[in-house]
This record gives C-alpha cells, structure tokens and sequence, in this order.
C-alpha cells in the first residue's frame, strides 16, 4: 500500500536513500517494530529494483545488541546516538552517481517519532533545498496537545506547510489491558491479535512532502 501511495510521488525522482527512526523494541507489540521494519524492508526491495544504487539505515539510541545485528545482517547501516545528521544525506547528494540521477530524494521512515524527535530532525535539515528533498512516511505532527506549540514549534508547523496522503487503516479497536507473568519478573504476555498490531503499529500514518516554496515559508514563519 505504501509502495502504491509511493510511485506517485517518484515520476520524476530518484529515491537514493532510506533512513529508519525510532523502531522501539523489535519485541514491542503495541508499536510493532518487527511489522515497521519488515514493510521498510519491502519497500526498500521494491524500490532498489528502480534505483540499484539506493542505501538504507536505522536509528534507535535505545535499540538491544541484538536488534542492531538483526538488522545489520539484513544490510541496514546501523547508528545509535541521540543526534539527527544531515550528513549521511548530504553526502551521498555529493557521490558521482548521485550528481547523475534525476531529483534525488531522501524518505524518511519513522512510524512513532515523538514531536520532539522529529523536531530535531528538522533542525538537523533545517534548509528549504533539503526539506524539499525528503518524503517523510510518518505519523502526524499535528498538535495532540497544546503544549506541542512550545517543545516542538518546527514540527507543528511543518504539518501545516506539507502536502499529505493519509494511508488507510483498520478502525481502533478496543485496547486490552497488558497481562503480566509474576513467576518471570512481570514479563510481558502478549494480548494483541494481528489486527491490532497492525493498528497500532501505523494508524495515524502518512507520506509527507513539502515544496521548496513551502519549506522556504516553513522556516520564515518560525524563526
């Protein structure tokens, strides 16, 4: 479905980088990390075949070692600090095979990124040029509440000045109270059907792009 929304923003783009945020715990039923990272490698499969130079990485400061070779042996370029960087973009803007593609984009994968992450993603990229270069498949950046003004001013306001296309999902259904086993230090037992896994892991979910006219007028109106 993803794939589908996808190819019609890339007619006249080259896809040359995926980059993975805040997957949580690949064991976390509520957000899903195993279905977030098994649709991002789909589409990075889908999309490699359209663009053979096409690179993929991930990001979580809190992700277990054996998360991070899970995901290396499936050829992800890993990274666990805290900090957003443009530089694994810009960079490969500046290879030779990039120089010779059509309108080169970034996507950005990240299905549960708090307000204030993404608000340091933005800053990390804060240039109209690069925000323009950068689909974002996400959850919303609307204000939830109305302190979202004050911690994560960039993010609200860039849901204004985006172009979005809402990907469908099942309806919420009813939240079951978590289990836990006393006999194994109140280890988690999972309650969640497969519906409902997929619920939680991308309702809310979108693909996000803003213009370089918009992105322009984005960081006018916040600084």
């Amino acid at each position: 479905m993803i794939y589908t929304h996808l190819k019609s923003l890339l007619e006249d783009k080259t896809v040359v980088q995926i980059q993975i945020y805040g997957l949580g715990g690949l064991w976390n039923e509520r957000h899903n990390g195993t279905g977030q990272l098994a649709v991002a490698l789909k589409l990075f499969e889908k999309l490699k075949k359209d663009f053979p130079s096409l690179s993929i990485t991930s990001q979580d400061p809190n992700a277990y070692p054996a998360e991070i070779e899970y995901q290396e042996q499936r050829g992800i370029q890993f990274y666990t600090g805290h900090n957003f960087c443009a530089k694994r973009f810009t960079d490969i803007l500046e290879t030779e095979n990039a120089s010779k593609v059509q309108n080169p984009v970034m996507i950005f994968f990240a299905i549960h990124l708090p307000h204030p992450e993404f608000e340091k993603f933005l800053q990390a990229h804060w240039n109209p040029k690069l925000l323009s270069q950068i689909i974002f498949i996400s959850n919303t950046f609307e204000p939830v509440y109305n302190f979202a003004f004050y911690y994560a001013k960039k993010a609200v306001e860039f849901s204004k000045f985006c172009t979005t296309i809402p990907l469908p999902h099942e309806p919420a259904p009813p939240l079951p109270l978590p289990k836990f086993n006393s006999l194994k230090n109140q280890t988690h037992v999972s309650t969640f059907s497969q519906i409902e896994r997929k619920f939680f892991a991308f309702c809310n979910t979108g693909i996000h792009t803003i213009s370089y006219e918009n992105a322009k007028k984005l960081i006018n109106r916040c600084s």
